[in-house]
């Protein structure tokens, strides 16, 4: 039981996580990068991660 417990609060810290950068994209405000130059700047971003 005391894992599952552990599993809830980790998921709930996540939750929690996620709606602030949900919040904090929604108090910036309209951006001015098409959703294709964002998508790219998201995959150099992964592509980075990936290489190390």
């Amino acid at each position: 039981m005391p894992d599952l417990i552990h599993k809830d609060e980790e998921r709930s810290e996540k939750v929690a996580a996620m709606q602030r950068f949900v919040d904090e994209g929604l108090e910036s405000g309209t951006g001015r990068k098409t959703k294709d130059e964002l998508f790219q700047i998201a995959r150099a971003r992964i592509d980075a991660v990936n290489r190390g």
